[in-house]
């Protein structure tokens, strides 16, 4: 089957495809996609519907709670402090273990990433630097597992 043929084939399962489409939508009197009003085949001028269901009124009425969001999330790290993304998001995770070692000495369950700045972190990161030999400059992995650690007692903690 040469390439013409094909084309051919494909542009005849589309159109039926599309005139499909639009009986469903004469079909089910226009509401199948929304406002579109179909008359005799063609789509024609958007027209508001009679009554708005409930459901389109949740979702026009939805806005975001302030309880959605995350209370104490990390910032991003500033490029001017790290040169790679690794060594931005091993910093980041600095951040974490930091703001996890400050709870643990003050027992306070406030969001201390806020608290922690990141001049605290780039003194903190040579204590965290790897000494294995391996070219990068950090272990991100370990430094993950140490603040998922951390933040696992916090929670048990200051479940409230």
């Amino acid at each position: 089957m040469d390439m013409k043929m094909k084309l051919g084939i494909g542009a005849v399962l589309v159109a039926g495809l599309g005139i499909g489409a639009i009986g469903l939508l004469v079909k089910n009197g226009g509401e199948a996609f929304g406002e579109l009003a179909v008359v005799e085949g063609v789509a024609a001028e958007a027209v508001e519907p009679a009554e708005t269901t409930k459901a389109k009124k949740d979702f026009q009425s939805m806005a975001v709670i302030a309880e959605d969001v995350v209370e104490c999330s990390l910032p991003k790290v500033p490029k001017s402090i790290g040169e790679t993304a690794l060594t931005r998001n091993s910093l980041r995770q600095i951040l974490r273990i930091v703001a996890l070692e400050k709870w643990q000495k003050t027992g306070s369950c406030d969001c201390l990433t806020r608290e922690t700045s990141w001049d605290d972190v780039v003194k903190a990161a040579p204590d965290f630097e790897r000494a294995d030999g391996v070219d990068l400059r950090f272990d991100l992995s370990d430094l993950r597992s140490k603040a998922d650690d951390l933040e696992a007692q916090r929670l048990k903690v200051c479940a409230d």
